[in-house]
């Protein structure tokens, strides 16, 4: 899966959160400042991209997921070691 699929997914899922429909999600959006995501969202959110990649995210690293970039950059490690070691 190429980083620009991963990153529609990634987007498209985060659509379904963001309160203020007239705000463009771009790589650099802060998820919670910009993009209005509050701790119920952030949760369900996860819950979607590890359906959608079939992956486990912990709740460690969910906290170091604070941009749009910063979650498609995780997401695409995660899913080419789960290529690597599939």
């Amino acid at each position: 899966m190429s980083e620009n699929e991963i990153e529609k997914k990634v987007t498209d899922a985060l659509a379904n959160y963001i309160k203020n429909r007239s705000i463009k999600i771009e790589g650099s959006s802060q998820l919670r400042e910009e993009l209005g995501l509050d701790s119920m969202d952030t949760i369900e959110l996860v819950f979607q991209l590890e359906e959608n990649f079939n992956i486990q995210i912990s709740d460690d690293d969910i906290m170091g997921l604070n941009t749009v970039d910063s979650v498609v950059q995780y997401i695409e490690k995660r899913v080419s070691k789960k290529k690597e070691s599939g």
